[in-house]
């Protein structure tokens, strides 16, 4: 909240509320190496995959994102200005077959953004949201297997 005095008066002028997440998704995801994708809803419910060597194979497990949860990623959005940030500078060529992370947020006002890079890239503004997404993934592999079936880049998972 911003506070400014005029005449003698307090006015305080209050921050629009954050805009609230629609879905995020987490694509790293090599043909060759396999890896990890992860999507998540405004509710919170969650699919995390992991991708075999050769992608013959994808594993679905599913978890929920705690509310808590779900605003400290909106507040990492914001602070971030995900909305805005530039792709990662290269500052060496990616390896033969790096994985390509891309990490992609849309929110209930529309707001639609997707931010990328290869997996050996450092970036002070987009990993600290990886590592969460990650993270998440992570619980959700943890608990029990949901599904699993061929590998398909294109299919958006059942519920999302």
């Amino acid at each position: 909240m911003t506070v400014a005095r005029v005449g003698g008066c307090r006015i305080a002028a209050l921050r629009p509320p954050p805009d609230r997440i629609a879905r995020i998704t987490v694509t790293a995801v090599q043909p060759l190496f396999g890896g990890w994708s992860l999507w998540i809803r405004a509710d919170g419910a969650a699919a995390a995959f992991r991708v075999s060597r050769g992608c013959a194979l994808s594993t679905r497990h599913d978890a929920k994102v705690s509310e808590p949860v779900l605003r400290r990623i909106e507040a990492m959005l914001a602070e971030t200005k995900f909305w805005d940030l530039p792709p990662p500078t290269l500052k060496s060529a990616p390896m033969p077959d790096e994985t390509w992370i891309e990490v992609s947020a849309k929110t209930q006002s529309g707001n639609q953004a997707s931010v990328g890079k290869f997996a050996r890239q450092k970036s002070e503004r987009f990993d600290p949201i990886l590592k969460e997404l990650e993270g998440i993934a992570a619980q959700a592999w943890a608990g029990q297997k949901v599904s699993e079936g061929k590998y398909d880049a294109g299919e958006i998972p059942q519920g999302f």
